[in-house]
């Protein structure tokens, strides 16, 4: 794992999301580290460039950092999973089904994205969103399980 890489998007990450909220928690401290701590912790995922990609799934979006400036500051395979983790169509459900089918990491972060914000929402009772995100995890397993879990060793 490069952990210069991990290092450099962490703190980019950090200051990007700086201000934001999840809720009553802070952004990145809250939701971008806990994506990191699923990836990692629970699905074992230790390739520093999927790391990095988790540490800006949301930079495009929320912050409004153009994947030109990932690309040169962090690397085209990180923009890459960036790009895939964007949503840009009119569907989620379609937006859902295409990372789905790319499999490997953007998937496997898609995958910790959502079981995050799974779980918050169970937590904090919005069973409205919770439906979403358990349609998306078993969109990512059902569609994606042979990518997901057979393309680790490179992710």
């Amino acid at each position: 794992m490069s952990s210069e890489l991990v290092n450099k998007t962490y703190h980019f990450a950090k200051a990007a999301h700086e201000g934001q909220k999840y809720g009553e928690h802070d952004y990145f401290t809250h939701h971008i580290l806990g994506v990191v701590s699923i990836l990692t912790n629970e699905l074992g995922v230790t390739d520093s460039t999927a790391i990095a990609a988790a540490l800006l799934h949301d930079v495009v979006e929320d912050c409004g950092i153009p994947l030109k400036f990932i690309a040169e500051k962090f690397g085209i395979a990180v923009a890459q999973h960036v790009k895939d983790l964007t949503h840009t169509c009119d569907s989620y459900q379609h937006y859902v089904q295409g990372i789905a089918a790319i499999g490997g990491c953007s998937t496997m972060v898609k995958f910790a994205d959502s079981l995050f914000n799974y779980r918050s929402c169970i937590a904090s009772g919005d069973t409205k969103r919770a439906t979403k995100y358990f349609y998306n995890l078993e969109v990512l397993l059902n569609e994606s399980t042979i990518g997901l879990f057979s393309n680790l060793e490179n992710c």
